[in-house]
């Protein structure tokens, strides 16, 4: 089960502790940074150790339970990140107005919007991309703001 500590966070970059430290608007790459090609997540074995790190499984329950989680970019292909918003989700959406993240994907069917928000806790800000383009990020940007718990 995933449990709520919002105390102090510890990110771990593979067999090395980095102390999280709160700032204002945090980034976190899961899958690793270019900087430090040793960071970077792309094969099985790699998920396979990460994923066998409890610590790492405790740190992102705790950031669903306590952040609002700004996607993008995301194929949304990991199934292990899904299970945890679910269960996050699950725990915490009678009890929490605004969702648990938002996720900028052009083009995404309503159904699937539906979907991601009822299970997930996403809400998706979806636009017609060809004819739009990218213009309308900056207004779901500020709408965004505007949902989450930092409002």
């Amino acid at each position: 089960d995933c449990t709520v500590t919002p105390a102090e966070h510890t990110i771990f970059d593979r067999d090395v502790l980095i102390e999280y430290r709160s700032v204002e608007t945090p980034v976190i790459q899961l899958h690793g940074h270019l900087e430090d090609a040793g960071s970077l997540v792309f094969s099985k074995s790699g998920y396979s150790d990460l994923l066998g790190r409890a610590e790492y499984i405790e740190f992102l329950c705790d950031v669903f339970s306590t952040c609002t989680v700004l996607f993008l970019g995301c194929s949304l292909n990991d199934a292990y990140l899904s299970e945890l918003r679910m269960r996050v989700w699950s725990t915490l959406r009678s009890t929490q107005a605004s969702p648990l993240g938002f996720l900028l994907l052009p083009d995404c069917p309503v159904d699937l919007q539906e979907s991601l928000y009822a299970n997930e806790g996403l809400k998706v800000m979806s636009w017609n991309l060809s004819q739009l383009g990218w213009s309308p990020i900056e207004g779901y940007m500020e709408e965004m703001y505007s949902q989450s718990a930092m409002s």
